[in-house]
Formats: C-alpha cells, sequence, structure tokens
C-alpha cells in the first residue's frame, strides 16, 4: 500500500485470472517482457505456485501522444486450486475484476458455459459495486 501512494499520474491495472495450472504467470511475464526466472514464479509441478494476488509493476511504452502511465500487472491464485473454496475464488475473481483496467481470462481449453457464468457473476457485481459507490459519492455532495 505505501508504494502505490508514491504513484503519480495514470495507473493501469492489467490482471489476469483463470483455472489454477493454465499459464498465467507465464502469460504475465511475456507480457512483461521477462523470463520466469526472472518474473512471476512459474512452477513445473501439480502444486499451485501463486497465493493469493501478487502485483508486479514496469515501465510500459505507451501509444504517441498518450499520457505516460503506470502499468501494475496482477497475477491471481488460480481458480478451483486444491484446498480452495468456491467463495474464496469468487472473491479473487471478483477482487481482480473490479480493481482492473484490463482483465484477461485465461482458459487452456474451449470457453465453457461455466466460464460464461463466472464472467456474468463478476459483471453482476461490478455493475452493483460501481452502482453504490455513485449513491455514497452523491449523498457526499
Amino acid at each position: 500500500v505505501e508504494w502505490l501512494r508514491t504513484l503519480h499520474g495514470p495507473v493501469a491495472l492489467v490482471s489476469i485470472i483463470g483455472p489454477y495450472r493454465s499459464g498465467k504467470s507465464f502469460l504475465l511475464n511475456q507480457l512483461l517482457g521477462v523470463g520466469c526466472d526472472v518474473g512471476f514464479t512459474v512452477g513445473h509441478r501439480r502444486s499451485t505456485q501463486t497465493k493469493g494476488v501478487w502485483l508486479w509493476s514496469a515501465p510500459m511504452p505507451t501509444p504517441r501522444g498518450a499520457p505516460a502511465a503506470t502499468v501494475i500487472f496482477v497475477d491471481t491464485e488460480g481458480i478451483e486450486g486444491a484446498g480452495a473454496t468456491g467463495v474464496y475464488d469468487d472473491r479473487i475473481f471478483s477482487f481482480a475484476a473490479l480493481i482492473s483496467s484490463v482483465l484477461v481470462y485465461n482458459v487452456p481449453e474451449a470457453v465453457k458455459e461455466g466460464d460464461v457464468e463466472k464472467l456474468s457473476f463478476v459483471v453482476e457485481l461490478a455493475t452493483e459495486f460501481w452502482s453504490r459507490v455513485g449513491q455514497v459519492a452523491e449523498a457526499g455532495r
């Protein structure tokens, strides 16, 4: 939190969510342009490597004329991991969706009906959240 307070100017959060062991950390390392020995930890075993939510920031080029922005990459614990509950997965998924400028839903195969249902749930949650934020802001004016 202390580090976040030091940031000035626009901030963009790029989050990735998806099933455990589906390549989320690897994909983020590719976006960062760093190897797996430098960036987010990538495992070669069945056990989950990422626990909770991890952040990484790197200077990124911006389109000509666009203001410089701090890009923060957000790696999340995989959905349906061993020992995790559905409620825990929903919280990680929702948190990532609510804080993100860009949300990547990484699936290792074809998108299934359950994937669409999860995304729909998060859209409903985000809509309700921002609706309530707007009501609080209006009440404070």
